[in-house]
């Protein structure tokens, strides 16, 4: 079910967030909101909002640009 679904795919989240409101025409938060009860609801919408991996990296390399060091991935 949706639960699965939000666990299972949270990877790309961020781009089937996208898509969803694209085809259906509201967000994905608020269909959690909507069709489950407040307990449940506020879990997954948790789950949902949880950083991925690329999104650390990318708050990682922001932090070394601001404070002047170059990331450790460069050559």
């Amino acid at each position: 079910g949706l639960s699965a679904a939000v666990i299972r795919y949270h990877w790309m989240q961020p781009r089937v967030e996208q898509l969803y409101e694209k085809l259906y025409g509201r967000s994905l938060e608020e269909r959690i909101r909507t069709d489950t009860d407040a307990n449940y609801g506020d879990l997954l919408v948790t789950l949902l909002h949880i950083p991925t991996d690329d999104d650390e990296s990318s708050r990682n390399s922001d932090s070394d640009s601001s404070s002047g060091k170059e990331p450790e991935n460069a050559t």
